[in-house]
């Protein structure tokens, strides 16, 4: 799937349901974040 067709996807959702999507999409980059913290070792910054 690319770009183009996951915007086209997402403009034809009903308004709770994109919220339900960004919200996600945000929990999923915190998660993703939190991976890279932990695995940072001792020193690095």
């Amino acid at each position: 799937m690319n770009s183009q067709q996951l915007v086209f996807q997402y403009e034809i959702l009903q308004p709770d349901l994109q919220k339900q999507v960004l919200d996600f999409v945000n929990f999923l980059i915190k998660q993703q974040q939190r991976q890279v913290i932990q695995k940072r070792t001792v020193g690095e910054y």
